[in-house]
Formats: C-alpha cells, structure tokens, sequence
C-alpha cells in the first residue's frame, strides 16, 4: 500500500489558526504542574476543535504503518514498537480527513513516530509541545 504524506501546508494552517485561537482567548498555564498543564493545554485544544465546528476523540486508538519487530528483553522476547498506540486527539471533520494531535511536555520519539504515520496516511498532525527547546526532527506533515 503506497502513502502519499499529507500537504505540509495544512498541517501548518492548522498550527497557526490554533495559535492564533490561543493567543485571542488569553490562554496560559504559567504556574501550574506539568499535569495540570498538559490537563488545561488539552482542554483549550478541544475548546479549538469546538470553535472549529469539529469534533475530537481522546486516546484515538491508531496502527502503525511499519509492522513490529521482534526483541529479545533477556527472559523474555517482545515486539516494539507494539502494533497499536493511541493518539491523544483525533479531530473529526466534515470537510477533510482527520486530524493528528500529540500533547507532549517532552521530546517523545513515539510520538513523532505516530504523528509521522498519520501524516502518511494523508492525514494533517500536530505536536503540541510545550515544555523546553525542541530536539526531534519533524517529519513532512507535522507541525
């Protein structure tokens, strides 16, 4: 099955607008833990989704494109990374293909890796991270 990645530009017109929808609302989570700022980062981003005229599942279960490999753990043998994972939005829309959303405080190569794969499956993603410079290279398709 051929992917064909998803137009950088989408991806980036999402992250503006929901900048943009950040800044006008007067969002901020200064003085909070990392807990409940990761909390209030995603309620805003769905209050986004709701404005948008979209909706939004959490922990979307998604597949990885690439099959699992086998490891040996010592004892015991496992497969990494596991077939399934979940994204932590799904953003639902009328009018095109889904959207991919990570929330991250740190740099967390799964997930690039899912953001990466949903991309290729023609589908905008978005990494909202939030804490520290970044170190992960973004994939085409992910802003």
């Amino acid at each position: 099955m051929a992917h064909e990645p998803t137009d950088a530009g989408e991806s980036e017109t999402l992250a503006v607008s929901l900048r943009t929808y950040l800044s006008e609302t007067g969002f901020s989570f200064s003085g909070l833990t990392g807990k409940e700022a990761t909390q209030s980062i995603t309620r805003a981003v769905v209050q986004w989704v709701g404005a948008s005229g979209w909706r939004c599942r959490t922990e979307a279960q998604m597949r990885y494109i690439d099959p699992p490999c086998l490891k040996d753990g010592g004892c015991t043998a496992y497969w990494s990374p596991s077939w399934s994972a979940y994204l932590d939005l799904r953003v639902i829309r009328k009018d095109g293909p889904p959207i991919a959303m990570e929330i991250d405080r740190a740099d967390e190569s799964t997930a690039v890796d899912k953001l990466r794969d949903e991309a290729l499956r023609g589908r905008p993603s978005l990494w909202i991270r939030w804490h520290g410079a970044l170190r992960a290279e973004l994939p085409a398709g992910v802003a």
